[in-house]
């Protein structure tokens, strides 16, 4: 598990998507936050690997994420 954590994700998704398991390429809500948040990468990754990129949790799971993020990150600014 600590390997996983330590992996860049652009290796982890491309030994997913080239595993020949993946039907679609399941990110982590703050990883699909971070990658949505440049232009055009998650399409360039779906076109890459002719897989949709898909957020866990779907869009509820990525609204809660932000929601979270944003409220810690506005505590600490408080502190």
């Amino acid at each position: 598990m600590l390997m996983t954590m330590t992996t860049p994700l652009s290796d982890r998704i491309s030994r997913w998507a080239t595993s020949g398991r993946a039907t679609k390429i399941l990110l982590h809500p703050r990883d699909y936050w971070t990658l949505s948040r440049k232009e055009g990468l998650i399409d360039k990754i779906e076109k890459q690997y002719s897989l949709p990129v898909v957020c866990l949790g779907g869009e509820e799971g990525l609204k809660k994420f932000i929601k979270d993020n944003t409220r810690t990150n506005k505590d600490e600014e408080d502190s």
